[in-house]
């Protein structure tokens, strides 16, 4: 009877051991199912923020910013268009080369200043430019004057400029001029005799020549020019300049020849 007991208890640990077992293996199989099924819905994205859109009737204000298109390897004196001209011209013969009186013996020189204003508006087909002068015609030699500002004049010019592209090198103008001009002469210590006028009269024409552009020699020496006096451009001037007029003491009639410089700002 003991040993029946002792059978029937072994047996059931058994079946409890099997059991167990068979519970723990089913334990791990659901663990190891649904361990990758969490760990996938963890790395899925979360979803975005909903993104919701403004709508506003008001108009964004537009800056007014001036975008530089220029190539940088040019420099910026080279863009720009000058609205003044100066220029500052001499002639060894002056006023048609002739002498004006008797006992003058040797023709007038001249130094001429010219100020000019260049519309901006004017500058689509050329260069227009337009403003006064002062001349100055002093006679060396003998004393037939008594100071080097006896005959001068006040006037003004128009120009026309044939510079169609930037860095153009050589520049042909044309012109006209009237000018005011007034003389006074004094007796000469070998001419006692003679008459000494003062008057003064209109004088003008036309006015032809070509220009040299410097900036294309000394381009760094231009581009300082800019920086420091805003001077774009810089000109070599020859001129031939045609006067006319007179009145009952002398006549003025002839061409004369003028060589200067010219700077544009």
């Amino acid at each position: 009877m003991k040993a029946i007991w002792i059978h029937l208890v072994v047996t059931l640990c058994v079946i409890f051991l099997n059991s167990t077992a068979f519970a723990a293996d089913d334990l791990l199989e659901d663990l190891s199912d649904e361990l990758p099924q969490q760990q996938t819905q963890d790395l899925s994205p979360a979803p975005s923020p909903e993104i919701k859109e403004t709508h506003s009737d008001e108009t964004p204000k537009r800056t007014s910013q001036v975008t530089d298109e220029r190539d940088p390897r040019i420099p910026l004196y080279q863009y720009t268009h000058p609205h003044w001209g100066f220029e500052l011209a001499g002639s060894y013969n002056s006023l048609g080369g002739q002498n004006l009186v008797t006992f003058q013996t040797e023709t007038a020189k001249a130094l001429s200043i010219q100020l000019e204003y260049q519309p901006e508006f004017l500058q689509s087909l050329g260069v227009i430019g337009l403003g006064p002068s002062l001349s100055t015609y002093p006679i060396f030699g003998y004393a037939v004057t008594s100071h080097a500002l006896a005959l001068w004049s006040v006037g003004g010019q128009i120009r026309y400029q044939a510079r169609f592209f930037r860095q153009q090198p050589i520049v042909p103008i044309a012109g006209y001029s009237v000018e005011y001009f007034t003389y006074r002469f004094q007796p000469s210590a070998d001419f006692p005799s003679a008459s000494a006028p003062s008057g003064n009269f209109i004088l003008q024409g036309p006015v032809v020549g070509a220009w040299l552009l410097l900036n294309i020699f000394e381009p760094s020496a231009a581009a300082s020019l800019y920086t420091d006096y805003k001077i774009s451009r810089s000109y070599l001037v020859a001129e031939l300049r045609s006067q006319t007029g007179g009145d009952s003491n002398i006549s003025i009639t002839g061409n004369s020849f003028y060589l200067g410089l010219r700077f544009e700002f």
